[in-house]
Parts: C-alpha cells; sequence; structure tokens
C-alpha cells in the first residue's frame, strides 16, 4: 500500500547480539523459515547474507546462509512461492583488492591460489613505476 517494496532480512532477524560472550551469535538454520514467513505474508523482496565460509566470516557468521545450502534454500522458496526476477548482488561484485607479492612470488601463483577460492572477473598487475620505487628505497633508508 504504501508503494515501496517490503523486504524481510532473513539472516539479520535470527541475530542474537551478544549470544556468544563477545560477540554476536545466531541461528542461520531458522533464517529458512523467516524467508518463508516473510514470503507468505507478502514481503516483495528476500535479503540475505551469503558465505562460503561463515564460521569464519569477519562479522554476522552465525547467522549467515551457507553457499552450499543456498541453492537448495533458493530453490525450496520458489517451489513455494511465485519469485520472478531473481538478481543477485555479492559484496564480492565490488570488492576490490590490491595485492603485494612477496619477493620471489608470481602474479601465476596468486591466481592459482585464488581461482579454487573465489571468482575472479578482473585481473590486472601493477609494475611499481620508477618513482615508487624511488620513494620507497628512500623512505626506506631513512
Amino acid at each position: 500500500q504504501s508503494g515501496y517494496p517490503i523486504v524481510i532480512d532473513c539472516t539479520h532477524s535470527v541475530q542474537q547480539p551478544g549470544g556468544l560472550g563477545t560477540t554476536s551469535g545466531g541461528d542461520r538454520d531458522m533464517a529458512r523459515y523467516i524467508a518463508r514467513a516473510g514470503l507468505a505474508v507478502g514481503a516483495d523482496v528476500v535479503f540475505m547474507e551469503v558465505h562460503d565460509d561463515p564460521d569464519n566470516a569477519p562479522s554476522d557468521g552465525p547467522n549467515m546462509i551457507r553457499l552450499d545450502n543456498f541453492e537448495t534454500l533458493l530453490n525450496e522458496l520458489k517451489e513455494k512461492f511465485v519469485i520472478g526476477n531473481t538478481n543477485f548482488k555479492s559484496i564480492n561484485d565490488d570488492l576490490k583488492l590490491t595485492i603485494q607479492l612477496n619477493n620471489g612470488e608470481t602474479p601465476n601463483q596468486l591466481l592459482d591460489y585464488l581461482i579454487g577460492k573465489a571468482r575472479i572477473n578482473h585481473f590486472v598487475e601493477v609494475i611499481p613505476s620508477v618513482n615508487d620505487i624511488f620513494i620507497k628505497t628512500v623512505t626506506q633508508n631513512a
């Protein structure tokens, strides 16, 4: 009625602030039920955080959906509810990393390591300029 889409945030809804003592806890297994309930009462959008290793995520891990369970959950929701276009926006789509290699390591070694852990959309090798090398040398010897 408001003209705005209704969003249910199923993963933060199961977060338990202070649940692990000094950090937030959560019950990721309950997120699927929150998603279903939201859609059942007319939510337009389901927001959920998904991570390949939520137990080692920097934050919100206990309430995140495991990546290997995500497709099953999505299919379960599609079976029970009419779901139109699905758009997935990953924080990783906007994540830009600059990684400095240790001496002796090659860009190919880095790529070999990363390919098994993430999707690489773009890779650029940045070679330091003569000015960069000069500044580094001067500041190290100062």
